[in-house]
């Protein structure tokens, strides 16, 4: 995949790759005070191990994808569409295991801002400005996807329950392979091999 540049637009992009550092920066801030609160019991919580282990992995996690994306670096890129996504996997432990009603509108807006930046990490001239040329990597932009049906089920499972959820991610899942399936299929060119500017000639008339 090769996608050239302006100088232009190479500045805007290296603009929002240091937003996103920021964020992932600012995450890993705000996590490091609230774990602080509660170790000097300002906040009265109790934190099981595996909350503890999503807490110094997300902030690591921050930390090594703003270092990574501020100076943009291949690996820099490669971390943070790994990362992101697998943070969720502990999101959704605790979500099983201690859940309680509308948590999921809590978890929502969280996860829709890491499907915009997945999304924009993914464009073909931002792997191009981070000169990432991974193929495995570049197959995976179905990542943001799947954070976007995480997302729809946090909010319908809120309203309704898991098995309302699950169901709305499928339909929504299926909706989205039909679509694509169908502009795949209009978009496909006409067969033109049997057109041409004149009438056959019939060997018989000969």
């Amino acid at each position: 995949m090769v996608t050239s540049i302006g100088i232009m637009e190479e500045q805007k992009i290296k603009k929002w790759v240091r937003v996103i550092a920021i964020v992932e920066l600012m995450s890993s801030m705000v996590g490091m005070c609230f774990h602080v609160l509660i170790q000097s019991g300002i906040i009265q919580e109790t934190l099981n191990w595996v909350v503890l282990f999503d807490f110094y992995f997300n902030t690591a996690a921050g930390l090594i994808i703003f270092a990574g994306l501020w100076h943009p670096k291949p690996w820099g890129w490669r971390v943070a569409v790994l990362l992101i996504p697998i943070s969720y996997l502990f999101v959704l432990y605790d979500y099983i295991n201690d859940y309680f009603a509308w948590i999921g509108l809590f978890y929502a807006p969280f996860v829709l801002l890491d499907v915009f930046i997945l999304r924009f990490l993914f464009k073909p001239e931002v792997m191009t400005f981070c000169r990432v040329s991974s193929r495995v990597l570049s197959r995976m932009r179905w990542l943001p996807n799947a954070l976007l049906d995480l997302a729809i089920f946090f909010v319908v499972s809120a309203f309704g329950n898991e098995l309302i959820g699950i169901g709305v991610v499928v339909a929504v899942f299926l909706g989205f392979s039909l679509a694509k399936r169908y502009r795949k299929k209009n978009s496909k060119p006409e067969d033109v091999t049997t057109a041409s500017t004149g009438s056959a000639i019939d060997p018989a008339s000969r």
